[in-house]
């Protein structure tokens, strides 16, 4: 018996080591075994287990095994790039291509491939807008609330401003092609010099440009941060006029370097214009190069030689052109609208707001300060029943009482409601503190009853800038006219 056991025991140790051997024979499992047959289990690894992280590694091992299966170490490198796109690592994956061009030029087939999933060169073309254009884009989210979004600029000069109405106004500066080419060291490349982004809610960043960084300081919580670039990289908020820019083509790629000041920091995003379709909007029909961004933005960009941005989407929100204006440089802005006529100063602009209700009963302008000062609106209504045979100062005191339980600290500065007259019917106003967080903040406000529209004007702004703001309140107030 001991030596049928013995036998046993000999023929299990037999058997444990063909299966041992079996297992040191398999792909990639020992030292032995060829690039390829690594590349084969990293195949396998990647699009039947669905491990893309073990195949990273393993197409990393056949690259670095691969100086004499050099066909192997090229597929590895690239399946290497499309593992790195699935991880959402564009750049990463970007750079890996690029090696694969570099380090195996022999492998034609593979290198075509590579040069048609990278990105084109940046490149930019003449600015193709007038000095003082200023396109105006409407759009809505499509939710029941239906919030309106205004993007509103000038693009002529160095100086560019824009605005999200009812979100909070942001600015920024860009670099001229021509101012550039006085900078000794830096390329004509539309880069930004500085940069401001406002949001009632989100934060005031303000961001400042130099070779190989970029410096934001939160301007609420007072903290500075700075980011290296390794490259020139464009401010988030001059993306569109980028886009304007480009050599824009059917099937042209690029990548672009993005600074995104109020959030993330730098990112960077791949654009593809994937089709020339015919759009029409309130501007007109225009024929577009629908450029597709990684980020699931879609713009539509007119293909004339205005390169006008038609019409943005981006998950709910939708944005079309509404029309086109110039400025006159030095001169006052004249607007008209809902009923009455404003003038404004030189460079604002008015956006007149969809209705906020079904019964569109009440109206809304708002005025897009340049500066970012003031966030500025214009409401218009009929004479309601509840407030005849009251005067102005009743109604507006009334008013007055609801914002004390809304607003902290609420309080109306000397000598309280005031009435007056303005363009010829009778009128009230105040001046009033309040907190807003913990910031100090002023509102100005004004009602003018007129025969057939009741306007209100309604200003806040900080209490540190509230000198310069209200002489603008007033100059505008005072420039009411009837329609």
């Amino acid at each position: 018996m001991l030596r049928n056991m013995l036998r046993g025991a000999a023929t299990v140790f037999v058997a444990l080591l063909f299966l041992s051997t079996v297992l040191l024979l398999r792909p990639g499992a020992a030292q032995g075994a060829t690039p390829s047959e690594m590349l084969e289990k990293a195949i396998y690894t990647e699009e039947t287990v669905g491990n893309v992280d073990e195949a990273i590694k393993l197409y990393e091992q056949v690259i670095a095994e691969g100086k004499t299966a050099r066909n192997a170490a090229a597929q590895a490198q690239f399946r290497l790039a499309q593992c790195l796109v699935k991880k959402s690592k564009q750049a990463d994956a970007n750079a890996a291509l690029e090696k694969l061009i570099k380090d195996y030029p022999e492998e034609t087939q593979l290198v075509a491939k590579a040069r048609k999933l990278l990105p084109g060169k940046l490149e930019l073309v003449p600015a193709p807008w007038q000095d003082h254009e200023g396109p105006a884009d409407e759009s809505e989210t499509g939710t029941a609330s239906k919030s309106h979004v205004r993007l509103h600029g000038r693009f002529g000069d160095a100086r560019r401003q824009g605005c999200l109405a009812l979100l909070g106004p942001h600015d920024r500066r860009l670099e001229r092609d021509a101012k550039l080419q006085h900078r000794p060291g830096r390329k004509a490349k539309f880069a930004p010099i500085s940069s401001r982004w406002m949001h009632s809610l989100l934060g005031d960043v303000e961001a400042q440009y130099k070779p190989g960084a970029v410096e934001l300081k939160d301007l609420r919580k007072n903290t500075t941060r700075e980011i290296t670039l390794d490259e020139l990289a464009f401010d988030n908020e001059e993306a569109a006029e980028l886009f304007r820019r480009l050599p824009l083509a059917v099937g042209y790629k690029t990548g672009l370097p993005l600074v995104a000041t109020l959030g993330i920091g730098k990112i960077s995003i791949e654009l593809e214009v994937t089709a020339k379709e015919t759009v029409e909007v309130a501007a007109g029909k225009f024929e577009c190069f629908k450029l597709v961004l990684n980020i699931g933005q879609t713009f539509w960009v007119s293909a004339d030689e205005h390169r006008y941005l038609v019409k943005f989407e981006a998950g709910g929100a939708v944005a079309e052109l509404v029309r086109i204006w110039h400025n006159e440089p030095g001169k006052p802005v004249k607007f008209e609208g809902n009923g009455i006529g404003l003038t404004l100063p030189e460079r604002w602009s008015a956006y007149v707001a969809p209705p906020m209700t079904e019964e569109g009963d009440s109206k809304s302008i708002l005025l897009l300060d340049v500066d970012a000062t003031m966030l500025f609106g214009v409401s218009t209504i009929a004479p309601k029943g509840d407030d005849q045979g009251k005067t102005p100062k009743e109604v507006v005191t009334a008013g007055v009482e609801k914002k004390q339980k809304l607003l902290k600290d609420f309080k109306v500065r000397e000598p309280g409601v005031k009435e007056s007259t303005l363009a010829g019917r009778p009128a009230a106003s105040y001046t009033a503190d309040y907190v807003d967080g913990e910031k100090k903040t002023v509102q100005l406000f004004t009602q003018v009853r007129g025969e057939k529209l009741v306007v209100s004007f309604e200003a806040t702004v900080a209490a540190d800038k509230f000198d310069a703001a209200s002489k603008q309140f007033t100059a505008i107030v005072d420039s009411l006219e009837w329609k």
